[in-house]
């Protein structure tokens, strides 16, 4: 079962990092109808059905948020450093000029 959160946060986050919503809604879909099939076969009670059915999802969701948040950091990091070669480049000129 630990394997399995580690998994779906791992796939989590390269979704949030690389993909936009629409492939997250799939892949919501797709961990549910796992979810469910294994909280059907699995032998237990109501409430034990609900968690292995909603942990999952909570997994996914967060660590897709945490790919995001990732994603928008280097994505400003990036925009930041080419902003500064960028600006870089004319003071270089006129201290050599």
């Amino acid at each position: 079962m630990e394997y399995a959160a580690v998994a779906v946060a791992i796939l989590g986050c390269a979704v949030g990092a690389t993909f936009r919503l629409r492939f997250l809604l799939g892949v919501i879909l797709l961990v549910l109808a796992i979810s469910l099939v294994f909280a059907v076969s699995h032998g237990s009670g109501v409430w034990g059905k609900l968690l292995i059915v909603v942990v999952p999802q909570a997994i996914l969701q967060g660590s897709y948020l945490v790919g995001l948040v990732t994603r928008g950091f280097f994505s400003f990091l990036q925009g930041k450093l080419s902003f500064a070669r960028g600006e870089a480049e004319p003071l270089r000129r006129q201290q050599d000029g």
